[in-house]
């Protein structure tokens, strides 16, 4: 056992911010890092000493953000996947709510409520304990109905795994709708909102008959938990969908079979490689759904969002792409929001917004994009989307424009993608200042020069808030900036 603790802190960009040593007292040391007076994401390497000899290296991270309260969030618009259902503790659920997420996704498996015979509801602990930790904690869920169920529809022939045959026969339809029914009389007001199956149109969780017709059978099941549940529960919303990725051919045909009185809010899935050009694939779809509804709009969410990354340095990547995408989907119809993976998993081990039990770094550290997110949120949070600003500036500069009573606010950055494209923008306004607030949560306030507030923009956006006045319309000009890497020391 050594005699001290070196530590050293480093932000997301890998710069130096702290750095001191803590004496170990019975085996313990107490070390109470200095940040230099940032907020974001940090990683902290530790070196265990005694005299000048080093015993042990170890490396963990730690984040800081401002305070938030989501007990006062329930109409928020940001979300995340959780998999409650599966494996995940509940433990997770207060650093969930303290990144600024009022809103769940998880499930309840319809094989795993309805058993032994036809209408026998018996719901485990394990579900009913997620959904009372949720509560009190202040989280809203939306739940997702699926998969199949053996006493209906169950497919045993061939290599399909029946959990994924979908009901297609009057019985089994009316026995899933029945379900959704159960669910809420289960659930009460808990539940505002029920998803009909997930990634249908993919090939992944569909199997069986329905396969032969999407379609018509997806329009069926919509059908199905409509009927059964809008007699007693007409203020919960039937979101369908669940498409991967937005895939709008699926939804034309659902929506041809003639879906459209039988949803309230449609999920979409829109995995891309970069968030850049998601606004189109928006807008489109908007169009779509409007052809169906009279020229009128209906909700658009996207129950999963993210990007697919593989490595610690797609950690990083993640990070800036979430307030991205962001900005872009609420710039073009998309009303809630769902980052899918709040924790590290088998399956996706560098996605989540925290990481998972280690006893050696610490129980569920808190990752780049949890930061990122966080902020994002406490940003947009209560502000209203107005688009995108695209008058004399280059195609590689993004600017989304916010609103919220007279005051303005802009997300900005430049570049694309994996691409930085750093320029400055000039911001024309009657106010002497503007508060620019970094996407780790830094702020930072520009004086204004004759009428002129000038930003830089690289990659990481930035939101600049201008209080009492709505701005014209910025301009742009080229300039140089700095790109992150994943530090060496990011473990």
């Amino acid at each position: 056992m050594g005699t001290t603790v070196q530590w050293t802190a480093t932000d997301y960009y890998g710069d130096t911010v702290g750095s001191g040593t803590a004496t170990v007292t019975s085996g313990n040391a107490t070390l109470l890092p200095n940040t230099s007076g940032q907020i974001g994401y940090f990683n902290l390497a530790l070196k265990e000493k005694t005299g000048t000899t080093t015993n042990s290296t170890q490396t963990t991270q730690f984040a800081i953000l401002t305070s938030i309260d989501v007990s006062t969030m329930s109409d928020s618009p940001f979300g995340a996947q959780t998999h409650f259902a599966q494996s995940y503790p509940t433990a997770i659920d207060p650093l969930i709510a303290r990144a600024g997420i009022s809103q769940f996704r998880d499930e309840q498996y319809w094989n795993g409520v309805e058993t032994g015979t036809q209408g026998n509801f018996v719901w485990p602990s394990k579900f009913t304990g997620y959904m009372s930790a949720a509560a009190s904690a202040s989280l809203k869920p939306l739940i997702t109905l699926d998969w199949s169920n053996q006493l209906y529809d169950w497919d045993t022939t061939g290599t399909i795994d029946p959990s994924y045959t979908a009901p297609y026969t009057a019985t089994g339809l009316a026995g899933f709708g029945n379900f959704g029914l159960q669910m809420l009389n289960k659930y009460g007001s808990q539940i505002g909102q029920l998803e009909v199956w997930d990634e249908y149109n993919g090939g992944t969780f569909i199997k069986g008959q329905a396969t032969t017709n999407k379609g018509l059978y997806y329009k069926q099941t919509l059908q199905a938990v409509w009927n059964a549940i809008k007699t007693n529960y007409p203020n919960v919303k039937v979101v369908g969908g669940a498409t991967v990725p937005i895939s709008a051919g699926f939804i034309k045909s659902f929506m041809d079979n003639g879906a459209n009185p039988y949803i309230d809010v449609f999920s979409i899935h829109p995995y891309r490689g970069q968030p850049e050009g998601v606004d189109a694939e928006l807008a489109s779809l908007v169009t779509l759904i409007k052809g169906y509804n009279n020229n009128v709009a209906k909700p658009i969410w996207a129950t999963e969002f993210s990007l697919s990354v593989t490595d610690q340095v797609g950690r990083y990547e993640e990070a800036s792409y979430v307030p991205r995408i962001i900005a872009q989907m609420q710039a073009n119809g998309v009303s809630r929001m769902y980052y899918y993976l709040s924790m590290d998993d088998g399956s996706f081990p560098y996605r989540g917004l925290i990481a998972q039990a280690d006893a050696n770094r610490g129980n569920y550290l808190a990752n780049p994009t949890f930061v990122s997110y966080g902020n994002a949120i406490r940003q947009l949070y209560g502000w209203s989307a107005q688009g995108r600003a695209t008058t004399a500036l280059a195609s590689t500069t993004y600017i989304y424009k916010y609103t919220k009573g007279s005051d303005t606010k802009y997300v900005c950055w430049g570049g694309a993608g994996f691409f930085p494209a750093p320029t400055t923008i000039s911001i024309a306004t009657s106010t002497t200042s503007a508060t620019v607030t970094d996407f780790m949560g830094n702020i930072s306030t520009v004086a204004a020069s004759g009428g002129i507030i000038q930003v830089p923009l690289g990659l990481e956006p930035v939101y600049v808030t201008l209080t009492g006045v709505a701005a014209t319309s910025p301009k742009w000009k080229s300039k140089s900036g700095k790109r992150p890497t994943c530090p060496m020391s990011c473990g």
